[in-house]
C-alpha cells in the first residue's frame, strides 16, 4: 500500500532494502503537490519533514539519487535541489544566474563519489555541478533542454536532451556533440556503462508519448532487433 493514489511518481532510489525513496506530486499542482515517499522495509510513508523547508509547498518532484542513507539529493520544479544527511533535509543553493525559476526544472540528479550533478532547464538547458555547497550551471552554451544525466567515475559524464542532444563530460567541461543525433525525438535517460559506452533512451515526450527511441554510442557492436521478452514461469 502507498500512502495515496492521486501522485505520479518520476523517481526512485534506494541505499537498501530498508532505506528507499520515491519521489513526484499531484500534477493538478505543480508548484505546490511535491511528494517524497519513503520504504522502511515494510511500510510506504510519506515524509512530510520535506514541507517545513518550504510552508507555501513542494513543487512535483523529478528524480532521487544518493550516495548512502545519510547523503541523498533530490530535484524538482522551480530550480529546487535538497539534501537529507541522514537525520533532516536542506535547501541546497543554486546559482541561478538570474533565471526565473520556472524555466528551471531539474528532471535528472546524478553522482559520483565526489560530485553531483543535475540537469534540466527549458528555454535554456541547464546541467548544474556541486561546487562546493552550490550547484552551478556548467551546461555548454546554446545547450537546449538536457533530461538526463550520468556521471562516471571522473571526469567522465553524459547529459542527454531535446532532439537528440548529448553532452559528454571530460576534464575541459561539458561539450555538446555536434552534430547530435539526427532525430526530432527527445532523449530522457541515460547510463555510461563500464567500457565508457553511453546507452540513452527517449522518444515523443511532448505530445503521444509514442515511438521510443533506444540509443547507443561506443565501441561494441549492438544489434538493432529487438527480442520480446518471454515470461517467467515458476517450475
Amino acid at each position: 500500500m502507498t500512502p495515496d493514489n492521486v501522485t505520479t511518481l518520476f523517481g526512485i532510489w534506494g541505499a537498501d532494502a530498508t532505506h528507499i525513496w520515491a519521489v513526484g506530486g499531484d500534477l493538478s499542482k505543480l508548484d505546490t503537490g511535491g511528494v517524497l515517499w519513503r520504504f522502511d522495509g515494510s511500510t510506504w510513508s510519506a515524509d512530510t519533514t520535506l514541507a517545513r523547508l518550504r510552508p507555501a509547498g513542494i513543487p512535483i518532484l523529478y528524480k532521487v539519487w544518493g550516495r548512502s542513507p545519510s547523503d541523498v539529493y533530490v530535484s524538482g520544479r522551480l530550480g529546487l535541489i535538497f539534501h537529507f544527511d541522514g537525520t533532516q533535509w536542506t535547501t541546497v543553493d543554486f546559482a541561478t544566474g538570474g533565471i526565473d525559476p520556472t524555466e528551471l526544472p531539474l528532471f535528472t540528479i546524478h553522482g559520483n563519489a565526489t560530485n553531483v550533478a543535475a540537469s534540466g532547464g527549458f528555454n535554456e538547458g541547464v546541467i548544474a555541478e556541486l561546487v562546493g555547497t552550490t550547484f552551478e550551471n556548467r551546461a555548454p552554451l546554446q545547450a537546449p533542454q538536457m533530461n538526463g544525466v550520468f556521471l562516471g567515475p571522473d571526469p567522465t559524464g553524459v547529459s542527454v536532451g531535446f532532439e537528440g542532444a548529448v553532452a559528454l563530460r571530460s576534464a575541459a567541461g561539458w561539450q555538446l556533440q555536434n552534430p547530435a543525433i539526427d532525430t526530432p525525438l527527445d532523449f530522457h535517460g541515460t547510463w555510461m556503462d563500464p567500457d565508457g559506452g553511453v546507452w540513452a533512451v527517449g522518444g515523443n515526450l511532448t505530445t503521444s508519448l509514442d515511438q521510443g527511441m533506444v540509443a547507443y554510442g561506443g565501441s561494441a557492436s549492438i544489434g538493432s532487433t529487438i527480442i520480446a521478452a518471454q515470461p517467467q514461469h515458476a517450475p
